[in-house]
């Protein structure tokens, strides 16, 4: 996995633009050739793919480069190439299991995750029927928007119609966790050779949303330990050092979401352990913690002043600290904007819908916006397509009665995650339904940024498989099948 991301890497920053190009193209070609022939290895290719290819963002661009190519960054007819592969590899998903149908017919049977799932795109689809208008104004930004239902439910599909027989569900678990440890491995040796954008005392090697993948190997790891699984202490012990690595950089890039979500996973899967497994994580966690932040303070102490003053940020209850930290005035800005907007135009229950947008001429910002916050058009237009989190952005764009809605699908998903963690039978898979209850809530907040939501739907469809295995005396009758 090592030698895969720093291929990855390498095209990314170093190869010719239109070699890289030509390999991802290409291998997005054999990928969706492979789907036909065996689906279950495709989908693995995809996910190890797709977080490898994030976050390629460490610095900016040699100078004179066209710019980056990646998975995620190489266009196709105005569209990300990622998007198109992904909705490939569903289509094909979906053909095979109709053509495996077709020559064994049964029940599928329909599960309350399928429902939830489900859910978000009907919410998503009134929203876009009430606010037709916007669409029409702008469908390139409803386009957009309409990225979150469409790749969370079908990749969610994508997996919940393929078969996952035996231990075909831990393989594709352990790739992923391999994929996410070797790039935290490789982010930690890039910021101690300082390969990265200085910020501060500290040096950022990545800026991208995928960041929130590291918070899943530190779930994964802690429910390792609670459930002593896998068996051998030698695979746990390896668990538990890319954690340590995954943990590195949640503290050192100034992430404060990473912070925030790090620690709600470790309480979460703390939560819900027994006794036993309570002590381990709070002694492993509690060692570690202090022999790494005692590392970082020996090696660099301005790394501590700057992560010093981002964590003082988080002290809400001090206005002025909150009004010191400019992205967080940019999310107040634009929670009450976007309260305006919806006021004015009477949308409050259900939004603008896919494509609105929002201005600033209600409670214009204080200070001046940089690329960091919006694009160039945006900026210059004054018209906002996107807000930078779950509230505001699904406010926008469902409304009160929409969001509400929209939560609601999440919060069932996530009890879903607990009670699957409940009522499987092999630990194996118990260990997976335990860090998803740790991981779940970063990764549903996650969900206004677009370059997440392929992330959402895998996760989700993880979910889905589990909720499949649970013993049916453990399923609702009304949860069991819809003939």
């Amino acid at each position: 996995m090592v030698l895969l991301f720093l291929l990855v890497d390498g095209l990314s920053y170093y190869a010719p633009n239109r070699l890289a190009a030509a390999v991802t193209m290409g291998g997005a070609a054999a990928l969706l050739i492979t789907a036909f022939v065996h689906i279950r290895t495709a989908l693995m290719v995809f996910i190890v793919w797709l977080v490898l290819s994030d976050d390629i963002s460490r610095r900016a661009p040699i100078e004179g480069d066209a710019g980056l190519v990646s998975l995620l960054t190489l266009p196709v007819a105005g569209v990300a190439m990622v998007n198109l592969l992904a909705l490939g590899l569903v289509a094909i998903a979906v053909f095979v299991a109709l053509a495996r149908w077709a020559r064994f017919p049964r029940t599928f049977p329909v599960l309350l995750p399928d429902v939830a799932v489900a859910g978000i795109v009907l919410i998503y689809l009134l929203a876009t029927l009430l606010g037709i208008e916007a669409v029409r104004e702008n469908p390139r930004g409803a386009l957009n928007s309409w990225n979150l239902p469409l790749m969370t439910a079908g990749l969610y599909t994508a997996f919940r119609v393929t078969p996952w027989p035996g231990t075909s569900l831990q393989r594709l678990w352990t790739a992923l966790l391999l994929a996410i440890a070797a790039k935290a491995f490789i982010w930690c040796v890039y910021f101690a050779l300082g390969i990265g954008v200085p910020f501060g005392g500290t040096v950022r090697v990545g800026f991208e949303s995928g960041r929130v993948l590291f918070v899943l190997l530190v779930a994964a790891a802690c429910a390792a330990w609670v459930l002593r699984e896998p068996k051998l202490p030698t695979v746990r012990i390896l668990l538990a050092a890319f954690a340590l690595f995954a943990g590195f950089n949640i503290f050192v890039h100034a992430g404060r979401m990473e912070w925030l979500f790090a620690g709600l996973a470790i309480v979460l899967v703390w939560f819900f352990s027994p006794a036993r497994g309570k002590i381990r994580i709070a002694l492993g966690v509690g060692a570690i913690g202090l022999a790494g932040f005692g590392l970082i303070a020996s090696y660099n102490p301005a790394v501590i002043s700057t992560l010093s003053y981002f964590a003082s940020t988080l002290a809400f209850w001090d206005e002025e600290l909150v009004t010191a930290s400019r992205s967080t005035m940019v999310r107040v800005y634009e929670f009450a904007n976007i309260r305006a907007e919806l006021e004015e135009s009477g949308r409050m229950a259900f939004g603008l819908g896919p494509g609105g947008t929002f201005t600033d001429r209600h409670h214009p910002f204080p200070f001046d916006l940089t690329a960091d916050d919006y694009s160039l058009e945006e900026r210059m237009s004054r018209q906002f397509q996107g807000a930078h989190g779950l509230l505001q952005n699904t406010l926008l764009t469902l409304g009160l009665a929409g969001t509400g809605l929209y939560l609601i699908a999440l919060a069932a998903l996530y009890a879903l995650a607990v009670a699957a963690y409940r009522h499987l039978q092999l630990n194996a898979d118990r260990a997976i339904a335990l860090a998803l209850t740790g991981f779940l809530p970063a990764m549903m907040y996650l969900t206004w940024s677009a370059k997440s939501n392929m992330l959402f739907g895998i996760v989700l469809g993880l979910l889905g498989v589990l909720v499949s295995r649970c013993p049916e005396e453990d399923v609702p009758e009304s949860a069991r099948e819809i003939r």
